[in-house]
């Protein structure tokens, strides 16, 4: 508080004040002018300590406040790049393989069975008739000794060559039915072979 006469009390008294609590012993109280006194009425005395009055000199009006620091600039956050979308890659279709084709195999012919056995003696077959089943094979031997005779079917499915005495020739029947035969070097020399089921 300024009053007249330029004395400030204000200071002064706090001043004093944290002077007497440092030391505890109580002094004479300066002497305080009298245009001081009536305004401000009866001081407290203070310690006897010595006083250091410092100067409070005020900041001119309007200055500025200290420069802020500098403000901080946001920092730009990354704006994420989008990944791309991998696209399924189409799948070949399975392709149609086409079913082999059957081959169709040749019906097999029945196994022979027991043969049967025609001898070619005196210018005859004996037996001249025989009858077999189907697959049997007829087997002709020639027994006449310095002749040569033939085994030749009339329908022609058969037929062998000259034979020799000894030699034979022999025909698997897989056809039912009636076969008749000759030699072609004695005509008159003639059989017959039945084929059954």
């Amino acid at each position: 508080m300024r009053l007249r006469g330029g004395w400030v009390i204000g200071p002064i008294v706090a001043v004093l004040a944290a002077a007497c609590g440092a030391t505890g012993t109580p002094s004479t109280p300066p002497s305080v002018p009298a245009a001081a006194s009536s305004a401000v009425g009866t001081v407290a005395p203070s310690p006897s300590a010595t006083a250091t009055v410092v100067a409070i000199t005020p900041s001119p009006a309007g200055a500025s406040a200290a420069a802020p620091s500098a403000a901080i600039s946001p920092t730009a956050t990354p704006t994420p790049t989008a990944a791309p979308t991998a696209r399924p890659t189409a799948q070949p279709g399975p392709r149609s393989t086409p079913a082999p084709t059957p081959t169709r195999s040749p019906a097999p012919s029945p196994p022979p069975s027991s043969g049967q056995a025609v001898g070619i003696a005196n210018f005859a077959f004996t037996p001249s008739s025989v009858t077999v089943r189907v697959g049997t094979r007829v087997t002709w031997t020639n027994r006449q000794p310095a002749i040569q005779h033939t085994v030749t079917a009339d329908d022609g499915s058969f037929g062998s060559a000259q034979l020799s005495a000894g030699a034979s020739f022999s025909h698997v029947f897989t056809t039912a039915g009636t076969y008749a035969y000759h030699c072609s070097i004695h005509p008159n020399m003639t059989g017959t072979v039945t084929v059954t089921q």
